[in-house]
C-alpha cells in the first residue's frame, strides 16, 4: 500500500474540472474560435446559473441573524469568482455566477393566518442581488408572530423544493393550508370555493411559476431560532416521500438554540447544522464563518451546477 496517495476530496477534484474547462474557454475565445466565443458572451451577459433557495423564519427575533447569514452567503458565492485563475476573470469578470430560485418566508400558520408565508422568486439574478431581496424587510415586518412552539419551517423547507401541486402530497398540503386560512364552511358561504384571501392568492401563484422552473434547487439553507415543529403531518420523512425519486438539494440549517432537535430532521434530510451560537454575539460576529461553512457544505453542488452549464468545448479524452 503507498502511503505517500492521498485521496482527493470530491469538491477540490470538481473544482480543478471547472477550472479548468473555463479555462480552455477563455483560451479558445482568444484564438478566435466561434463556438468559445459565442458562449463567452453569453455568460457575461446571462451568466452561469446556480439554484439556491432559503427558506426564512421571518419573526422578530430573527432579523439580525438573518441578515448575518445572508451575508455569509454572499460571501460564499464571491469567494468561488475570486479563487478561478487570472485570465478567466479578465476575460469573464468576477461576477458572472447567476442566482435562480426563491425565498420562502414563514411564521406559524397556525397564529399568523394570512402573513404565514411569502415568497420571492429570482431567475438569473446577481448574487447580491438574490441577497439584497431575500432580506428586503424592516424591523416592523418582522415584529411579533409566530406565536410560542415554533414557526411552519418545515412547511417552508417543502416548499423551497419547487415540487407542482399536481403532486397529490403537494397539492394536499395546499389545500389544507387554505383551510386553515378560511375555513370552508365560510369559502361555501360565499359561494367561491376558490377565494382565500389576497396573501396566500399570491403566494400560490408565485409558488406555481416557481414549480415550473425547469431546475430545482441544488442547494437550500434555513434559518431559524425555534424548533422544527410538525404541522399538516409534515415531517422530514414527508418531505423525502413528496420528492418521490427525485434527489434532494444539499441543505444547511441554520440554527439558534434547539440544535438536538434539527439535527435529528437534517439526519433525515442530509443537511446539515450549523449552531449560531457558535457565531457569538447576534450581529457582532465575523460572517466569514458562515461562509466558511457554506465553502464546505456547499462547495460540490456548487460547482456540479457550474460544471454542469458550461458548454462542453474540451475535446474528450483518448484511451
Amino acid at each position: 500500500m503507498d502511503r505517500g496517495i492521498k485521496s482527493v476530496p470530491k469538491d477540490v477534484e470538481a473544482g480543478a474540472i471547472v477550472a479548468h474547462k473555463l479555462t480552455n474557454l477563455v483560451k479558445a475565445g482568444a484564438n478566435h474560435d466561434f463556438d468559445a466565443m459565442l458562449a463567452m458572451k453569453e455568460i457575461r451577459t446571462k451568466g452561469l446559473p446556480v439554484h439556491i433557495s432559503g427558506v426564512i423564519d421571518l419573526t422578530g427575533s430573527m432579523y439580525d441573524d438573518i441578515n448575518f447569514v445572508s451575508t455569509g452567503v454572499a460571501q460564499f458565492l464571491q469567494r468561488y469568482t475570486d479563487a478561478l485563475p487570472a485570465n478567466v476573470t479578465n476575460s469573464l469578470g468576477n461576477q458572472f455566477l447567476r442566482v435562480s430560485g426563491a425565498t420562502v418566508k414563514v411564521r406559524d400558520i397556525d397564529c399568523d393566518q394570512d402573513e404565514s408565508f411569502e415568497m420571492t422568486l429570482f431567475n438569473r439574478v446577481l448574487p447580491e442581488t438574490f441577497v439584497k431581496k431575500s432580506t428586503n424587510y424592516t424591523t416592523a415586518d418582522t415584529s411579533g408572530g409566530g406565536g410560542n412552539v415554533g414557526e411552519s419551517q418545515l412547511l417552508g423547507l417543502l416548499m423551497s423544493l419547487g415540487i407542482p401541486r399536481s403532486n397529490p402530497q403537494i397539492g394536499h398540503i395546499f389545500d389544507r393550508i387554505r383551510n386553515i386560512i378560511v375555513p370552508e364552511h365560510l369559502l361555501r358561504s360565499q359561494g367561491n370555493e376558490l377565494t382565500t384571501s389576497p396573501n396566500f392568492d399570491k403566494f400560490t401563484r408565485l409558488y406555481d411559476e416557481y414549480a415550473a422552473y425547469q431546475r430545482k434547487p441544488d442547494m437550500v439553507y434555513l434559518v431559524t431560532d425555534e424548533p422544527p415543529k410538525v404541522q399538516l403531518g409534515v415531517d422530514a420523512a414527508y418531505i423525502r416521500r413528496a420528492t418521490q425519486q427525485g434527489k434532494l438539494p444539499k441543505m444547511i440549517f441554520f440554527v439558534r438554540h434547539y440544535i438536538q432537535e434539527w439535527q435529528q430532521v437534517a439526519m433525515d434530510l442530509g443537511a446539515e447544522v450549523f449552531d449560531l451560537e457558535r457565531a457569538g454575539d447576534v450581529g457582532k460576529a465575523d460572517t466569514t464563518i458562515v461562509s466558511d461553512f457554506m465553502t464546505k457544505s456547499f462547495a460540490q453542488p456548487l460547482l456540479s451546477a457550474i460544471n454542469s452549464a458550461l458548454p462542453m468545448l474540451s475535446a474528450p479524452p483518448t484511451a
